[in-house]
């Protein structure tokens, strides 16, 4: 689409812009770069100012040259200054630059076109005037259009800043605009760049190179470690000289952190930003404050309230060859060194984990920076760690949940690279055969990918990702392949064929317009103006396609009692020794909610040794293969999984002293037990420990499709279909338990699927399971906000009470006091807004729990609830507060014994620590609650002295128990006194020569 003013320094006026992309198209977004062609001020688009002859280039505080200097575009092919070079492009492609160029500056000086490579100058300079009013020269320069491209050195001599001054002193304020914008423009970005964007149904544009994220703590330079940025002045300024980097830190790349606003601001596309990895965490707060308000560059506007903003830690911290990678090590070694650290919590110290470690660590400390800054609930800022494969990711990510709770609560996503480059490049159409092959053998990747992210919970994405082929050999065939049209084709194939399919969501084009040269064929062109080549039109195919269904992943029977298999091992014998890595990642494609079992074929080698099989990184149980040297076989007892419709992931550990063996002729078999709706009945509550007790589910009302609710690690997952909670009868999926007299319930909405505006989810209480009862409701909507809502009569219509607008993530909270009912909202599970107040009749006992309704029948619609707690349920004695809540610890024998399984409401699973002195177990109640009583299941490994204490902020403790010569077992510590959100023990001395270890850590309250 044409568009006429777009963008300017002083102010910004909004134009019409592209639409989004439409619902169901495939989310695909672009690494942005500002080329030779990019930016209308060619002194902006390139910074090149250097030294004439031997007089030294100096420079003022504001990056104004303060000597005689001369300026460079040089925009010739690779190695066009190398007359011997064979590694060059054939056709020897350059853009065009020609015309006549308006130049400005504040001061005098003499201008000369000059250069040494006389067939490539093309250069004239005229009409040079000084106008001694405004101190102001102009001048027109003409670049010509030489085969091979331009280089036009200008030079700028006998400079003076003031007509009084010396020669030598320099000028300021120096501007090339260019052809067909007028002289005094403040526009920043071309048209044609412009329309490279807006053209087109990009999903979100990454910035990575254009804020020269790779560029940051050099060795030998003053950012190098342990040197941290300070905010403004190590950054790049939206008006400072060319050389303002020569006497401050952080500026690199080609544009300020202004024109990522103003790109938003005329693109309305999220936005994908790298914060340096030297960034102090002032320098974090004060990047977030400005994307959300602005400065007078930005028209005092930040970026728009439908931009959502992907934050990644640098870029590619695992690698070595960028400066940010030994930074980020460093940075690691010296944390662990110091102690008080969480990167070790599991007394691991080798340099791959704590690194890996550290970019999550800082990843999340980031996220929340910009989630305060924005007052996000969490659908604005999109926090994401990039790894080029996911070699490192499991352990990355369960440390994020062994220390800040699930991950999908601190982070959106991981995110891999998408590269292909053919194996044989002997000519044009092998090279496009070959990346299509490549791209094929890159689907093992994308499906790993999402088998991790799905089982923590997080969403999968390419930060970079498309053609790369480097190196020498048969250079002339690959500069002939990126320019061929057959590109399209390749690109269709890795995305529409591979990515999708896979499960992989928002796929980040690597990149818009580079020089294609010996070090790569990264651009969808080489040049701004052709958006008609191979690989643009690929991108189009793309935008125009429906987004693929996902077909990977195991996809049980749809048949009761019917079972599918895969093999387990990859043709050879695979000896399996216990550790900290899961042998098998297996995706799992559910098409109908029921319950299923999993079973491995193989043997033990030692007695005690078991396979743990853990579901959406929650224990499901464990299986016992045939003892040594008894025969190949199955375990004689499946595990259960309890499964809703949509993607899961099994991961599956050795445990036990010896190893694991899984022959060449092995499987992995999932049976079919219950379909949710089939004849054979589903029982309530749901089977296989889903919901832990006193919980249980069923459906309300008549429901177009079967809902369910499931468990994991402190998160409830709620699927429910229904026309709606209102009128006179409701139909949705309620996850609930009894309460008897006066009670509360609090939670955290995660996440609610979008199936309709009035959707709902939330908290309820309700005096019966019939589809006319009377109850109360504090809910969430996609579209309408949240509304208190309620029917006071059985059979009676409903009404409602529209409260703030907010979105997921929210906390929602109901209270019964006699028969008055209060509905309440807050952004953080501590300051609370009532929503509304109402009286309603009900009996003493009641059922309270979390109701969810698609608000249409023919979907389910899932919605993820954490931080649940309910009081005053059951007789009217304090409930267990703990169970399934976050839970962190001072360190963890090994990831099969991690802190949540002392919450878990599982007797045969636990938490063991480390093998010193002291240890700590630390449950989060998700809002502050009177203790009443502990419980104490301790496994052999005891704890001899130890404190019970509280706090509100995680903290500053409390004690409220002390025991200095416990022996073990179970422990019940009953009459105390005191408050706090968060509970822990306290271990001091250890009752034998092991860690402490506890089966389950119970905190009883109100």
């Amino acid at each position: 689409m044409s568009m006429s003013f777009i963008a300017y320094r002083s102010f910004t006026i909004q134009p019409s812009y592209a639409t989004a992309a439409p619902v169901g198209t495939p989310p695909l977004g672009l690494n942005v770069d500002f080329n030779e062609q990019s930016l209308v001020d060619m002194i902006q688009n390139n910074q090149r100012f250097e030294q004439v002859g031997s007089t030294p280039l100096t420079e003022d505080s504001n990056g104004w040259p303060t000597s005689d200097f001369q300026w460079t575009e040089d925009n010739r092919y690779t190695f066009a200054w190398n007359s011997s070079a064979t590694n060059i492009d054939p056709l020897k492609n350059a853009t065009d630059l020609s015309g006549t160029y308006k130049l400005s500056f504040t001061g005098q000086a003499v201008l000369t076109a000059a250069g040494d490579d006389p067939a490539h100058q093309a250069t004239t300079i005229s009409n040079q005037s000084y106008s001694s009013s405004t101190n102001t020269t102009t001048a027109d320069v003409t670049f010509g259009n030489p085969p091979g491209g331009l280089i036009s050195v200008i030079t700028f001599t006998q400079t003076k800043r003031n007509n009084t001054d010396s020669p030598g002193t320099g000028v300021t304020n120096v501007q090339l605009i260019r052809p067909g914008y007028a002289t005094n423009t403040t526009q920043v970005f071309t048209t044609t760049w412009l329309h490279s964007i807006n053209n087109y149904q990009w999903t979100a544009l990454r910035f990575m190179d254009s804020l020269g994220t790779n560029n940051y703590a050099q060795p030998g330079s003053g950012e190098a470690y342990p040197y941290r940025l300070q905010w403004p002045t190590d950054r790049m300024q939206p008006n400072e000289g060319p050389l303002y980097g020569s006497n401050h830190k952080g500026v690199h790349g080609t544009i300020p952190w202004e024109d990522v606003i103003l790109v938003a601001q005329l693109t309305h596309k999220d936005i994908w930003i790298n914060i340096p990895v030297n960034a102090s965490d002032d320098y974090v707060t004060q990047v977030a404050n400005l994307l959300k308000n602005g400065n007078a560059a930005t028209g005092n506007q930040g970026i728009p309230s439908d931009v959502h903003v992907y934050v990644e830690y640098s870029n590619e911290m695992w690698h070595y060859g960028f400066p940010q990678g030994p930074w980020n090590l460093q940075a690691a070694q010296d944390e662990v060194k110091a102690g008080g650290t969480n990167l070790n919590y599991d007394g691991k110290t080798d340099d791959d984990t704590i690194r890996f470690r550290r970019i999550a660590k800082r990843t999340i400390e980031i996220g929340k920076q910009f989630e305060t800054v924005f007052s996000d609930n969490g659908s604005r800022i999109r926090p994401v760690i990039n790894n080029a494969s996911v070699n490192n990711d499991v352990d990355m990510l369960q440390y994020v949940s062994d220390n800040y709770g699930a991950p999908g609560s601190v982070l959106y996503g991981i995110s891999q690279t998408g590269y292909y480059t053919s194996a044989d490049s002997s000519s044009v159409s092998a090279i496009l055969n070959g990346e299509k092959t490549a791209s094929d053998n890159n689907a093992s990747g994308y499906l790993l990918s999402r088998t991790i992210a799905t089982y923590f919970g997080l969403h999968s994405l390419v930060y970079e990702g498309g053609q790369d082929e480097e190196g020498d050999t048969n250079l002339s065939n690959k500069f002939y392949a990126a320019r061929d049209p057959g590109m399209q084709d390749v690109e269709a194939h890795d995305l529409l064929n591979n990515w999708y399919p896979n499960g992989g969501e928002l796929y980040m084009q690597f990149a818009e317009v580079t020089h294609y040269s010996t070090y790569g064929m990264w651009g969808l062109s080489d040049d701004l103006n052709i958006q008609n080549s191979g690989k643009w039109n690929g991108m189009v195919q793309v935008m125009n396609a429906s987004l693929p269904a996902v077909t990977a992943g195991l996809v049980p029977s749809s048949t009761v009692g019917q079972a599918v298999t895969i093999a387990e091992t990859s043709g050879g014998t695979d000896y399996i020794t216990p550790g900290t890595s899961p042998w098998k990642e297996l995706l799992l494609r559910v098409s109908q909610s029921g319950t299923y079992s999993i079973n491995i074929f193989g043997h033990q080698e030692q007695s005690g040794a078991v396979e743990r099989v853990m579901l959406d990184n929650n224990k499901a149980g464990t299986l016992s293969m045939p003892l040594y040297p008894a025969a190949d076989g199955y375990a004689p007892q499946d595990v259960t999984l309890s499964l809703s419709a949509g993607l899961h992931a099994v991961f599956i550990y050795v445990d036990g002293p010896g190893r694991g063996v899984f022959p060449s002729n092995g499987t992995i078999r999932l049976t079919t037990q219950n379909i949710s709706g089939s004849s054979t009945p589903t029982p309530t509550p749901t089977p296989g420990g889903s919901l832990p007790s006193p919980w249980q589910n069923q459906d309300i009302g008549s429901v177009g499709l079967a809902g369910s609710a499931t468990a994991n690690n402190g998160s409830f997952t709620v699927n429910g279909s229904g026309n709606d909670i209102w009128d006179t009868a409701d139909a949705f999926q309620y996850a609930y338990q009894p309460l008897n007299g006066d009670g509360t319930i609090v939670a955290r909405i995660d996440s609610q699927q979008n199936t309709d505006g009035w959707a709902k989810a939330g908290v309820m209480i309700r005096e019966s399971l019939s589809a006319t009862s009377t109850h109360a409701l504090m809910a969430l909507t996609p579209g309408n906000g949240t509304v208190f809502q309620r029917r006071t009569s059985t059979g009676g219509g409903s009404s409602s009470t529209a409260g703030a607008t907010a979105t997921a993530p929210s906390w929602v909270k109901l209270q019964r006091a006699g028969s008055t009912f209060t509905g309440s909202l807050s952004s953080d599970g501590s300051n609370w807004t009532v929503v509304g107040s109402d009286t309603i009749s009900m009996a003493t006992n009641v059922y309270v729990g979390l109701a969810v309704t698609a608000h249409n029948n023919s979907v389910l619609n899932t919605t993820t609830f954490s931080q649940v707690s309910v009081t005053g349920s059951g007789s009217g004695t304090p409930s267990n507060l703990s169970q399934n809540k976050p839970t962190t610890a001072s360190s963890i024998e090994n990831s099969g014994v991690g802190p949540g399984y002392a919450v878990d409401g599982n007797q045969s699973t636990r938490w063991s620590s480390l093998y010193s002195d002291p240890q700590w177990l630390q449950v989060d109640l998700g809002a502050t609650h009177q203790i009443r009583e502990v419980k104490l299941f301790w496994e052999t490994a005891y704890g001899k002295a130890y404190q019970i204490q509280v706090s509100n902020d995680g903290s500053t403790w409390t004690t409220i128990s002390t025991q200095s010569n416990g022996s073990g077992g179970n422990e019940d510590l009953t009459g105390l006194t005191g408050s706090g959100r968060y509970v822990r023990i306290y271990a001091t001395q250890r009752g034998t020569s092991w860690g402490y270890s506890l089966y389950e850590f119970q905190v009883f309250g109100v």
